[in-house]
């Protein structure tokens, strides 16, 4: 029940830099997990442009076969959020208090509901947990949109922007 992470990556790839989607991958080193177990990680990110969503697909590795209960987070800010979880839809959201001088952000992490095993959270983060299986690799979209910019002007806004995506969650 304790938040185990990885740290910086330690090699990446640039895969893709034109055309509609920015394509890269990175490597983590492994890193303990309970003592017992030791854990790396290969994460590719595509950036599909005009897109409010980052489609990230994982690939973790383990020294046991054992499943792993991974945490995908949102960090809490201070001044007040309000947070929707949503294990049926796979999407943990979190909408940031307005601030007259500078706007809201809204943020939502989406990824297969048939892996959500819940929610949690930490002093510092909200979290979406999923079942994963070593060597298994699985996808999951962050996005965020800004109450101040071009086609978002408000928490409904990010809301039903989020409801009418339709999340590939295929490991391609």
């Amino acid at each position: 029940d304790k938040l185990w992470t990885s740290r910086n990556w330690a090699s990446h790839r640039i895969l893709a830099t034109g055309g509609d989607t920015a394509r890269f991958e990175v490597d983590y080193a492994p890193w303990p997990v309970d003592l017992v177990r030791r854990v790396s990680e290969r994460r590719s990110f595509a950036l599909p442009m005009g897109s409010h969503f980052t489609r990230m697909v994982s690939t973790l590795t383990s020294d046991t076969a054992e499943p792993l209960v991974v945490g995908i987070g949102i960090a809490k800010k201070r001044g007040g959020q309000r947070v929707v979880r949503d294990a049926k839809t796979g999407r943990l959201t979190v909408h940031e208090a307005v601030d007259p001088a500078h706007g809201a952000m809204s943020v939502t992490v989406a990824a297969d509901p048939a892996q959500v095993r819940g929610f949690a959270e930490d002093a510092d983060n909200y979290l979406l947990l999923l079942a994963v299986t070593p060597g298994r690799p699985f996808a999951y979209y962050t996005g965020y949109g800004w109450d101040r910019g071009l086609d978002i002007a408000s928490a409904a806004d990010w809301d039903a922007l989020v409801a009418r995506t339709r999340f590939d969650f295929s490991p391609r």
